[in-house]
């Protein structure tokens, strides 16, 4: 027997819910799932958007190599802005902990990419694995 029919056979022994009650619950929940798996396969897929909108929206912005694109990229995405290199913000590289200064995690990096990219993109999504 599974896990969910012995829990199941239990709270009917102890008088916490009968058979009917129970597969009505089960009928309910399975109409819902149903419900919601429809409604999201109605909604509008990412591909109706566009490449462009799509590199836009999922991924790092394109910088060019001392300000000239080249190579594949360049003629894939020729509508896209080049961008200059940020320059590094004083003491903010990783191998500070020589003079003194500490370390860098990476854990603090991907904690502040992730919240500007969610503060930039209202609709985005962080799902915690």
């Amino acid at each position: 027997a599974s896990p969910l029919e012995a829990a199941c056979a239990a709270a009917v022994a102890e008088g916490l819910a009968t058979w009917p009650a129970l597969a009505r619950l089960w009928a309910d929940s399975q109409r819902l799932a149903v419900g919601a798996f429809e409604a999201a396969a109605a909604e509008p897929k990412l591909e109706s958007l566009g490449l462009a909108s799509l590199i836009a929206r999922n991924h790092a912005p394109v910088v060019a190599a001392r300000g000239a694109r080249t190579g594949l990229l360049a003629s894939a995405l020729p509508s896209l802005p080049a961008l200059a290199a940020p320059a590094p913000a004083a003491g903010a590289g990783p191998d500070e902990a020589g003079a003194g200064g500490r370390r860098n995690v990476m854990r603090k990096h991907m904690t502040a990419a992730i919240a500007e990219s969610l503060t930039a993109h209202p609709n985005m999504v962080f799902a915690k694995a």
